[in-house]
């Protein structure tokens, strides 16, 4: 995928099925954790993908990158552990972080804090072993990012009003 991100010689005509090949073929994979992060990595094709019509410039396709992280929540949603179901939640909304302030305006707040949301409801119900230490760590980490850019806001960034941790 990291390739096909990096590739500018194809027009939009040919590029486009690629991308969404790739997505597609994310999709199928043989595991759900790896169809989750698959298709959650393919979100980047979207937006930072070049064609030759673009001259290099990214295309910032966002209505594309949320169908890939919808996707990719849906697919989380489906996995039984429930601790691998809360890894790929934080994962996603660490790539919903990411475009949200790389500014993708199909991205609200609201989605980002409903995704916060359902990870503080299922992480106390996760057995205590080191993968959920881990899995804590990771979100406590994301949510301590979030709270510094709350407290100093960029200013050619995002707002983040309206965002509850």
């Amino acid at each position: 995928m990291g390739t096909v991100e990096q590739t500018s010689c194809f027009c939009e005509e040919n590029h486009e099925p690629l991308r969404t090949q790739c997505a597609l073929a994310a999709s199928k994979l043989l595991k759900k954790p790896d169809q989750c992060r698959g298709v959650g990595l393919c979100s980047h094709l979207f937006w930072s993908g070049k064609t030759q019509e673009s001259g290099g410039e990214e295309m910032h396709d966002g209505k594309r990158v949320i169908e890939c992280l919808k996707k990719g929540l849906r697919i989380a949603t489906q996995c039984m552990d429930s601790s691998v179901q809360v890894q790929l939640f934080v994962e996603l909304l660490n790539y919903y972080i990411y475009f949200f302030e790389k500014g993708n305006e199909q991205i609200k707040t609201d989605t980002i804090s409903q995704l916060i949301g359902k990870i503080r409801e299922e992480l106390p119900q996760l057995e205590a072993n080191e993968e959920t230490d881990q899995i804590k760590k990771h979100f406590q980490n994301t949510l301590d990012h979030l709270r510094a850019r709350m407290e100093s806001p960029d200013t050619d960034g995002p707002s983040y009003a309206g965002l509850s941790l």
